[in-house]
């Protein structure tokens, strides 16, 4: 699915600014999001509804035995399961800043305001790296940025569209 043009595909970077140890990597990579793991040890803070669903192997069903999981409890959510969200998050923040992008301007938008991550670990090559894509994914810079980027509608109002018929034999 990530080599798919209309996924963004996101990886997890844990606390010390790394990629995580089970996150996937490659050239379909677009960027990470903060998730658990590294020398903090810390989980990610969410809201985790206790349900009738079948215990889990903590004994009960979710992450926590509450309806909150506390990034220092030991809850232990993380992974791309929190990765993933928080970018959704990140995009719909854009998205509600600027309505008029298209799915490829959030994702270029993305791509392009994220935080490069250590170069002692990451070497980067045209702005991307096979570990960690673009970097580490940045809302405050992608949404101040949303904020000046002209929609596509502005765009396209520029462009000239020609049909081409094709060429008789």
């Amino acid at each position: 699915p990530a080599a798919d043009p209309e996924t963004i595909a996101v990886g997890a970077n844990d606390t010390s600014g790394r990629r995580s140890h089970y996150s996937q990597w490659g050239a379909a990579l677009d960027f990470v999001a903060p998730s658990d793991g590294g020398w903090v040890g810390l989980g990610i803070e969410t809201t985790d509804l206790t349900s009738a669903q079948p215990a889990g192997p903590w004994g009960f069903a979710g992450y926590d035995s509450g309806n909150y999981c506390q990034a220092g409890t030991g809850s232990k959510f993380g992974g791309t399961s929190a990765a993933c969200p928080l970018a959704a998050g990140v995009g719909a923040l854009v998205r509600s800043v600027n309505t008029g992008l298209s799915p490829s301007q959030v994702r270029n938008l993305l791509r392009s305001t994220c935080i490069q991550l250590d170069p002692a670990w990451y070497t980067y090559f045209g702005g991307r790296c096979d570990q960690v894509g673009y970097g580490q994914v940045d809302a405050q810079a992608a949404v101040a940025l949303a904020g000046t980027t002209p929609p596509i509608a502005a765009i396209a109002f520029d462009l000239k569209i020609t049909e081409v018929s094709p060429i008789d034999s």
